[in-house]
């Protein structure tokens, strides 16, 4: 058999044919499903920074399992961007019109962490605000990897974006550690100056979102765009952890999505297995919900929903109360996120096996449900990563968690056979 080696050098096959990239109309349609929601939901800049239950309630909200690529766009918007920038309005009343803007959605937040080459080592970050000697900043991005990687950050959906971006500091040649800065990216039709925007592909199987790559150069910066001092923390490791602590906060936040990703794909299917029909071995139709092929897949996925539905509120309580405690708020968020993303991840699987070919198209929203939660893997920590994580601190610090409330279960009595 001859080798089809050499036809992947033919046109066909060239690199770069099929784009794959979202359409400016569908962009644009996110964000204006983001603003709809946003304004609907109006929540608080109390209700961000502290954490109420209304903040946890609206990641419940079954729209989100609907709208994928406005969820992306509202959950970067309201807690990383305005609930970074609201920690910092206490010692800066300055911010308070920005913080306006940002929560009547006038003006779209990003967050702009990790780079090409830095992700959940983010904090060897590369870019740079140099201090100049009128007292202006100039951001600059040094080479390729250290672009800011995945925010959405093109003009295309027509609405003024800004963002907080994180450099390091440097101020006579002294690199004073990471800082987080406000940054005007575009005002919806043209990118500011010293920003360049690269539109990514469309993820595969997901809702349309104008991922970038985003290059700063030489862009200049007045003082008030520095959140926080010039000083040089004793402890940058803990600095650093602090001033990114939303992410913490999304790391539970997203990850209650899985719950009305469950509920709406598990409606879904149930709504094909009642209207599909097959023969009897007598001729009359039944629907294919009469089998128990069917019902099994179903009712598990059901059970699950109304678990981690529960799970995810008891969740949401214990991560509020430890907010004084940043080592039990991860000790309680990266367990359910590891436990929620794989048990997803196996119904929503089965349940798309449940409606046959259907259950392939992103309309019926199960595969797109799927990989809007497989992007969560990755987002505010890869799970693999953070879990390693938080079981070394563990063990390194001697941390004591809190001791179930059910000792008597089986899996408790299990973990605590393992430990």
């Amino acid at each position: 058999m001859p080798s089809t080696e050499s036809l992947l050098s033919l046109e066909p096959f060239a690199a770069g044919n099929p784009t794959g990239f979202a359409s400016p109309a569908d962009i644009k349609n996110a964000y204006d499903r983001a603003r709809l929601i946003g304004r609907h939901y109006a929540l608080s800049l109390q209700d961000i920074v502290s954490l109420s239950p209304r903040f946890w309630a609206f990641h419940l909200d079954l729209i989100h399992a609907e709208s994928g690529n406005a969820l992306v766009i509202l959950t970067t918007h309201l807690n990383l961007c305005i609930g970074t920038l609201g920690d910092y309005l206490p010692e800066r009343p300055d911010l308070q019109p920005l913080a306006e803007k940002l929560l009547n959605f006038d003006l779209v937040g990003q967050f702009l962490l990790t780079e090409v080459g830095w992700g959940v080592d983010a904090d060897e970050l590369k870019s740079t605000a140099t201090l100049q000697p009128d007292g202006t900043f100039e951001l600059h991005t040094p080479h390729e990897q250290a672009a800011k990687f995945m925010s959405w950050t093109t003009p295309d959906a027509a609405m003024p974006s800004g963002g907080i971006v994180f450099a390091r500091l440097i101020v006579q040649n002294e690199d004073r550690g990471i800082r987080p800065f406000w940054v005007m990216l575009h005002d919806g039709q043209a990118m500011e100056p010293g920003v360049v925007s690269h539109a990514l592909p469309k993820r595969a199987g997901a809702p349309a979102v104008d991922h970038a790559v985003t290059t700063f150069t030489h862009k200049h910066l007045p003082f008030t765009a520095l959140l926080g001092t010039l000083t040089k923390p004793s402890n940058p490791a803990t600095h650093f952890a602090s001033i990114i602590h939303r992410a913490s906060i999304g790391t539970l936040s997203i990850s209650t999505v899985n719950v009305p990703c469950l509920k709406l794909s598990t409606y879904t299917a149930a709504r094909y297995s009642s209207r599909r029909h097959v023969s009897s071995p007598s001729g009359t139709p039944i629907p294919i919900l009469a089998y128990r092929t069917q019902q099994r897949p179903l009712l598990h996925a059901l059970a699950h929903a109304f678990v981690w539905e529960a799970a995810a509120q008891h969740a949401a309580s214990l991560f509020t109360a430890a907010k004084a405690d940043p080592a039990l708020q991860a000790a309680t968020a990266i367990p359910f996120k590891c436990a929620i993303q794989r048990s997803t991840q196996r119904i929503l699987s089965s349940l798309a096996d449940c409606c046959g070919a259907q259950g392939l198209y992103e309309h019926n929203a199960i595969i797109s449900c799927q990989s809007l939660m497989r992007g969560n893997s990755l987002a505010e920590g890869d799970v693999v990563v953070i879990a390693i994580r938080l079981v070394s601190e563990l063990l390194l610090s001697g941390q004591q968690l809190p001791s179930s409330r059910y000792p008597d279960a089986p899996v408790v009595r299990a973990s605590d056979a393992k430990l």
